[in-house]
């Protein structure tokens, strides 16, 4: 029998992400606070008016920050995959 394998998204289904990643934004790139309009886009370098490399680093970068560190899955979703 083979191990089947589920692909989950995890940005804003699992655990919050442009929340958390704004502020590390604000702290570490000086950006001003988005607008929540632009936050549904979901282009970093549209939200934070950035260029797309920096935003790549950016985004690279905050999975080694405090902010990332400090996220929590939304309530109820460790319950429901297991």
């Amino acid at each position: 029998m083979s191990n089947k394998k589920i692909a989950i998204d995890l940005d804003e289904v699992v655990c919050p992400f442009l929340k958390p990643l704004t502020r590390y934004a604000l702290r570490t790139k000086k950006i001003k606070q988005i607008p929540k309009a632009k936050a549904k886009e979901y282009n970093f370098s549209s939200i934070f008016g950035l260029d797309p490399m920096i935003c790549k680093t950016l985004v690279a970068e905050y999975y080694h920050s405090p902010e990332f560190e400090e996220t929590q899955p939304f309530p109820g979703v460790v319950e429901s995959l297991n």
